[in-house]
């Protein structure tokens, strides 16, 4: 009796069959390398949120200090104005 003849699958069809563990196993680290490095990018954005929140945070800070050295200005100016006409300088 032939081989062939009890065994259903060709050759080709053997050897794709017990390659299958390997790419499994292949296919397993890549979904590991994968969600490893989702992982790492994930904590790159956060780290990046917080990097962006801080800027904005002194952005505004330093717009809040602009808005007041504004006011300070025009204050200054109306006391020039006023001590000018008071004593007609």
């Amino acid at each position: 009796m032939r081989v062939r003849e009890c065994h259903p699958f060709s050759y080709a069809e053997c050897s794709s069959l017990m390659s299958l563990p390997f790419q499994i196993a292949s296919l397993q680290e890549d979904k590991k390398a994968m969600e490893r490095l989702t992982k790492s990018k994930e904590s790159a954005l956060l780290e990046a949120e917080k990097i962006l929140r801080s800027a904005l945070e002194r952005a505004l800070m330093v717009e809040e200090v602009q808005n007041q050295n504004y006011e300070l200005k025009r204050q200054i100016e109306i006391c020039q104005v006023t001590f000018c006409k008071r004593f007609g300088k």
